[in-house]
């Protein structure tokens, strides 16, 4: 896949693209994609990411649109049964680790973008200690993920 420049805008036949690829990775018909707001995140039926994507490379966009797929297809929404802001944060985190690992096993191609978005995220959790230092579950997955970028969990396919 090719870079793009910082600011150019996405290809529109790129963006038609996502909601089929959402679709396909998290096994599940009628996937919407919503470009918009601030975080990545999806309630299971709907994957919304950050309007700022648009200054994203597409691989790096492909990486988040792959991650919130393996929520849709591996993560039982609700089941977590807390309201407890802490506990969603450590149990998602380490979610986030089991369900790419998972992804990763069916689609190996998936692992080279899920570890693209990783070293782009550790580098912002980087810049700013503050945050990790104010995120318990920003601190975890940093442990899991290696403060290099370097990932201790394999995201290479089941052998």
């Amino acid at each position: 896949m090719k870079t793009r420049m910082k600011n150019a805008p996405l290809n529109v036949n790129f963006l038609r693209s996502l909601p089929t690829t959402a679709a396909a990775l998290g096994n599940k018909f009628g996937v919407k994609v919503v470009v918009g707001g601030f975080d990545c995140c999806t309630d299971g039926t709907e994957i919304r990411l950050p309007a700022s994507s648009t200054r994203l490379a597409e691989d790096e966009l492909l990486g988040y649109l792959a991650h919130e797929a393996a929520h849709i297809r591996f993560t039982t929404f609700g089941a977590e049964g807390s309201t407890w802001p802490l506990r969603h944060e450590i149990v998602n985190a380490l979610e986030d680790v089991r369900i790419e690992n998972e992804l990763a096993g069916i689609y190996p191609g998936a692992g080279g973008l899920l570890i693209g978005c990783h070293e782009k995220s550790i580098e912002e959790l980087l810049k700013s200690h503050e945050k990790v230092a104010a995120n318990p579950a920003a601190s975890l997955a940093l442990h899991f993920q290696g403060a290099s970028g370097t990932s201790r969990i394999s995201l290479a396919p089941k052998q």
